[in-house]
């Protein structure tokens, strides 16, 4: 597998953090990274032990829909709707 240029320039620093023990799972924190943490979940694992990269893109998706599903709402008591206002034009 060809490695995103994102997994490129993480890679280095994933690898040490896992080296060094200090890390069992890797966090991208970043949305526009598409398709990057599995790459970097497969090539962490080829070189290393197994450690899991989470996308957050694909943990909000399934956030969402674990929300969604059951029928989840937004708080009322929290979130009140917004006040009237005037409209002009």
């Amino acid at each position: 597998m060809t490695l995103p240029s994102g997994a490129i320039r993480l890679m280095p620093g994933a690898k040490a953090a896992v080296v060094a023990g200090g890390a069992d799972v890797i966090v991208l924190g970043c949305t526009g990274m598409l398709g990057v943490g599995a790459a970097l979940q497969e090539r962490l694992a080829r070189d290393g032990p197994f450690v899991p990269v989470a996308d957050p893109t694909g943990a909000a998706i399934m956030s969402l829909e674990s929300l969604v599903r059951p029928g989840v709402r937004p708080s009322r008591a929290c979130y009140l709707p917004s006040r009237a206002k005037q409209r002009v034009g």
